[in-house]
């Protein structure tokens, strides 16, 4: 297989840890990460670049951004890039309870920065790097994506199992990947990352983009799309959790955690200095 993705030369595989072994073997199964070892020791022998996917909960995330694992990943097994998400509640077994904490997502957030600029390594955050992306990616926005599962729903976002329709059925009736886009469920989303800050034109006008996500920073808001346009939960999963008290509340609480910690970081270190800088450039001439 190794050798086949050489070939094709357009393929890169993120492979999953949670860490070093013990943690990894704990979540994935006994041996998975020696099999991880030994599959990324195939890739190198034929020459295909990959990357890691790391899952950030409460309980490692100071382990998978440790410069010991940092190191390990990126200089002993040579990965190229690596993918950081954040533990997010959906699916099987949903639990609030290893959603990192706010005060460690905003340690991720500057760790995340520092590995960026000093070490130039390729480590994105799905959520703390919101600023690259332009807040939330999802719904098909430019530059966005949307998310295909494997029976066809098509979902805004791989974070978001809520349907607006299966891709089967739209094609089965001579639909194309337009009337996809043009779910009012998608459109909602879209019409909601303008205002948030996609179409504005001064940066203070923003909404915060280090908390991009309608769902996961937002839930209010990301649960009032799901109440008003009705998509289809993925799984029994999805559906239970709009029926789960606990869970809501859970989101609330941690949302207004979230912006007491995060908006004061969002107006000293993006809106001030993107004015410093806006300001600066209209007193003084372009040389270049």
């Amino acid at each position: 297989m190794a050798e086949r993705m050489a070939q094709a030369g357009n393929v890169t595989p993120a492979i999953s840890l949670e860490g070093f072994e013990a943690r990894t073997d704990q979540r994935r199964g006994a041996g998975v990460f020696q099999r991880v070892l030994a599959a990324m020791a195939r890739l190198r022998q034929a020459g295909v670049l990959f990357g890691v996917s790391l899952t950030a909960t409460r309980e490692n995330a100071e382990e998978i951004l440790s410069d010991e694992f940092i190191n390990f990943l990126f200089n002993e097994q040579q990965a190229v890039y690596g993918w950081l998400f954040q533990y997010m509640p959906i699916g099987r077994g949903y639990t609030l309870e290893l959603l990192v904490t706010p005060e460690q997502r905003l340690w991720m957030w500057e760790r995340t920065w520092q590995i960026l600029r000093q070490r130039q390594i390729m480590l994105i955050d799905f959520w703390n790097c919101g600023t690259l992306s332009e807040g939330c990616a999802a719904a098909g926005k430019p530059g966005g994506y949307l998310y295909i599962d494997w029976n066809g729903k098509v979902m805004p976002c791989v974070f978001n199992p809520f349907s607006g329709a299966n891709i089967h059925e739209i094609y089965s009736r001579g639909g194309t990947l337009d009337d996809l886009y043009d779910l009012p469920y998608f459109r909602a989303i879209r019409q909601w990352q303008g205002e948030y800050g996609l179409e504005k034109k001064c940066p203070e006008e923003h909404g915060n983009w280090l908390l991009p996500c309608p769902l996961r920073d937002h839930y209010a808001i990301g649960r009032n799309l799901i109440e008003t346009h009705r998509p289809e939960p993925e799984d029994d999963s999805a559906a239970d959790s709009l029926l789960d008290q606990s869970y809501s509340e859970g989101w609330h609480a941690y949302n207004q955690h979230l912006q007491q910690l995060f908006d004061p970081v969002w107006d000293e270190q993006y809106l001030k200095k993107s004015k410093h800088q806006y300001e600066g450039q209209e007193r003084t001439p372009r040389v270049d």
